[in-house]
């Protein structure tokens, strides 16, 4: 087989799917008429969006049908939102060879020398939260059955 056959088959293959995933709906429908919606208002290969609506608005008006009007509507708005937190240590003091008395350590008979650390605030904290917004639309096609 050769390779532009192979590249072929995985198109159409790859394109199957997508054919039958999105294609006209009914919205509304009324006795007189209804609302038909389509993914876009195009009418190209592979998906012919307008004469699937069409088709389907055929079937609920058999007997003819005017279109009163289109629009882009919006189907849905999907909202994702993440949060960070950074958290940023607390400076301090630090005070090199204090001397320690051996008390304090049990185990050790003599004075030492340590480091001793004050901190001069809390931790600090910060939240910072990001949302973002998607709309997906369509196209409405409205009609009056005759």
């Amino acid at each position: 087989m050769s390779h532009r056959w192979i590249v072929w088959a995985a198109l159409a293959m790859g394109s199957i799917p997508l054919v039958g995933c999105a294609s006209a709906r009914h919205v509304q429908n009324f006795p007189d008429g209804g609302v038909v919606a389509i993914p876009a208002n195009s009418n190209h290969w592979p998906f012919y969006y307008r004469n699937k609506a069409l088709e389907l608005i055929q079937e609920s008006a058999p007997t003819g049908y005017e279109i009163v009007m289109e629009e882009e509507a919006t189907r849905s708005v999907v909202t994702e939102t993440s949060t960070r937190k950074t958290t940023t240590p607390a400076p301090a003091l630090v005070l090199e060879g204090v001397q320690v008395a051996s008390g304090d350590y049990p185990g050790y008979d003599e004075p030492r020398l340590a480091s001793v650390s004050f901190p001069l605030r809390k931790e600090q904290e910060d939240t910072e939260e990001l949302s973002r917004e998607t709309e997906f639309k369509e196209w409405r096609i409205h009609y009056r059955r005759k």
